[in-house]
């Protein structure tokens, strides 16, 4: 494994309202050719890397977050790096203690987006803990 990451996370308040940031980059070499492939990155020819924003405020504090992220990545390829960006907007509502409900949906942009697995993921989770 060649890989490295930073993280930097800032959290507090606008008034009553509370709010988050974070902010991550990381990078993956690309594999040796005669050796064991990385096994964050099996590409020979380029290293991968991402950039990834997040932002979240408590509109109704305790009970209900929104989110929104963004991403800008390159993955490599044989023909050369490939843009991998998505945009995120997501919400989270905690029901009651220990029950909450979160919703995300995502839009991937670049040139990874022309494959088959299409371009937008919408995810919807219940957690529950007793």
């Amino acid at each position: 494994a060649d890989a490295w990451a930073i993280d930097a996370q800032a959290q507090g308040a606008i008034g009553d309202y509370p709010v988050g940031v974070y902010v991550t980059y990381a990078s993956a070499a690309a594999s040796d050719a005669g050796d064991t492939a990385n096994m964050f990155n099996s590409s020979t020819v380029d290293d991968e890397s991402a950039l990834t924003l997040l932002g979240e405020i408590g509109v109704l504090p305790g009970r209900l977050t929104l989110a929104a992220g963004y991403r800008i990545g390159k993955k490599p390829s044989s023909s050369g790096q490939l843009d991998d960006d998505a945009a995120t907007i997501g919400a989270v509502y905690n029901a009651m203690q220990n029950v909450q409900l979160q919703f995300n949906h995502t839009i991937y942009s670049g040139d990874v987006t022309t494959d088959a697995t299409g371009d937008q993921l919408t995810t919807v989770m219940v957690f529950a803990a007793f």
